[in-house]
């Protein structure tokens, strides 16, 4: 089924996965390029898109938190050692 590039809320409704877009890009000139790096925080998709970036919120908070993060499973090795 082709859904198209919009309606990001009828895709999940319809039980679609949103995956992360990423987007690549290098100018020739340093300066220019430096600027793009520390722009390309602030134009992200989900940033741009009240709509994209409201199913990204939902489906954070729906995802299912990790079991043990590793860092007290580490800890919790020294402990047990």
């Amino acid at each position: 089924m082709q859904s198209g590039q919009t309606a990001y809320a009828q895709k999940v409704k319809l039980g679609s996965r949103l995956d992360r877009l990423w987007v690549y890009f290098r100018h020739r000139g340093r300066v220019t390029n430096t600027v793009f790096r520390l722009l390309a925080p602030f134009v992200a998709f989900d940033k741009m898109d009240p709509e994209l970036a409201e199913i990204r919120k939902r489906q954070a908070a729906d995802a299912p938190a990790e079991k043990v993060p590793a860092e007290k499973s580490a800890d919790a090795a020294r402990t047990d050692a």
